[in-house]
């Protein structure tokens, strides 16, 4: 009776996954036809693109299979500012705008204990 409930959450499991594939292979199919450069390139490394999109040193291994002749890529930021640099420039303006946040809100938070503690 064990064995018959094992073997049925087996088949059930393996179908499951079986259409979780399909969904996938689909998917990754309509950003082919979008972009048709993409039948160029194994699936799992469309899957890296799209998870990086937003981080283009990681996209930058696959240019090559997706380009004919492209072997490096060197990006610029805003006014040919080197990407890494720039990077790291907005990764610094975003910690200083977190710090004056918090450093505002803490003062926010003493005026409202003055206020409280003077009313």
């Amino acid at each position: 009776m064990v064995a018959l409930a094992a073997g049925d959450y087996l088949a059930q499991t393996r179908a499951g996954l079986e259409r979780c594939r399909k969904s996938l292979n689909e998917y990754l199919d309509t950003k082919k036809a979008f972009f048709p450069r993409f039948f160029f390139i194994s699936n799992t490394a469309l899957l890296d693109i799209m998870a990086n999109g937003n981080n283009p040193p990681k996209v930058l291994p696959h240019l090559s299979s997706l380009f004919e002749g492209i072997n490096h890529l060197k990006m610029y930021g805003p006014n040919n500012m080197d990407y890494d640099k720039y990077v790291k420039q907005l990764h610094l303006s975003r910690l200083q705008s977190s710090k004056t946040m918090k450093g505002l809100t803490n003062k926010l938070n003493i005026v409202r204990q003055l206020g409280g503690r003077m009313a």
